[in-house]
């Protein structure tokens, strides 16, 4: 067996197991993908939030730290 029928063997006994995991119990499954999708969208907000953060800065619009005298 080459190195590519041996990832593909594996790859299709991942997807058996995932397939009758969700099978055998639809709920938990249910609850580790949304935990999962919202960790995703929570990360991409934070990218986007802090995105913006920096570039308001470098154009001299962001909000200051220190008060200015």
């Amino acid at each position: 067996m080459n190195t590519g029928t041996i990832k593909k063997v594996l790859l299709w006994l991942v997807i058996a197991f995932v397939v009758v995991e969700i099978w055998q119990r639809p709920e938990a499954a249910a609850d580790v993908a949304g935990g999962f999708l919202g960790s995703i969208g929570s990360f991409f907000s934070a990218v986007i939030d802090r995105t913006a953060r920096f570039i308001q800065g470098l154009g001299g619009g962001g909000t200051s730290s220190t008060p200015s005298a």
